[in-house]
């Protein structure tokens, strides 16, 4: 985990919140976000780092580019749709310039 980023608590909750609803909706539903491509602005799903038939490593991922800014956010969860606030703010700390 970070620390010292200068990035509120409560921002970090919200993409943390938003980010587990999106992962709670039904699987039908997150398979409208999978993407086809790997630049894809928005793209979900599951990899799998395997040994000997042993699976070592399990992730489910949610990508989304924040840039630029005409790019579209997933429509569900509604956390995920408006996370303009969240670029906003975090927008100063990539590049290392944090105003907190």
């Amino acid at each position: 985990m970070v620390i010292n980023h200068g990035v509120p608590e409560c921002l970090l909750k919200g993409i943390i919140d938003a980010s587990t609803e999106f992962f709670n909706l039904k699987k039908k539903e997150k398979k409208e976000f999978a993407g086809k491509k790997s630049l894809d602005p928005i793209k979900c799903g599951t990899s799998l780092t395997t040994s000997n038939g042993k699976i070592f490593l399990w992730r489910d991922f949610l990508k989304l580019f924040v840039q630029p800014d005409q790019f579209l956010y997933p429509n569900k969860p509604i956390g995920l749709s408006a996370p303009k606030p969240y670029k906003t703010l975090t927008k100063p700390v990539k590049n290392g310039a944090s105003p907190w």
